[in-house]
């Protein structure tokens, strides 16, 4: 299996840097290429206790979203790896040749404004 991980925390903290680096990975990628949209603790960077602004929560919660859409749409699977204490990498994987060739319009539209 080819794994290409693309780490969001190296990205900029901002949503539209995220979401594109996601849907151009998801474009070229490979089956069974991986792309690690998030580090941390998915659910709890996503609330209001984290230790994140706004704009980051908002970025983490847009491009989990965008993820989970795609792996309802059959472009993904989604795992996740423990590396320690709340610590955790959320992979998407790229689904087989037969799955990416659902059609395009399974998959949400990049907002205009991305």
């Amino acid at each position: 299996m080819t794994s290409t991980e693309i780490s969001a925390v190296s990205l900029p903290s901002t949503r539209r840097c995220v979401l594109r680096e996601f849907w151009a990975w998801l474009a070229r990628a490979n089956s069974g290429e991986q792309f690690e949209y998030h580090r941390g603790h998915l659910i709890w960077d996503r609330s209001s206790a984290s230790d994140l602004v706004e704009h980051e929560r908002q970025a983490v919660a847009e491009v989990a979203d965008t993820a989970l859409q795609a792996a309802e749409a059959g472009f993904v699977h989604l795992v996740q790896r423990r590396n320690g204490p709340f610590d955790f990498s959320y992979l998407a994987t790229k689904a087989s040749c037969r799955a990416s060739a659902a059609p395009a319009a399974a998959l949400p539209q990049l907002p205009a404004a991305v």
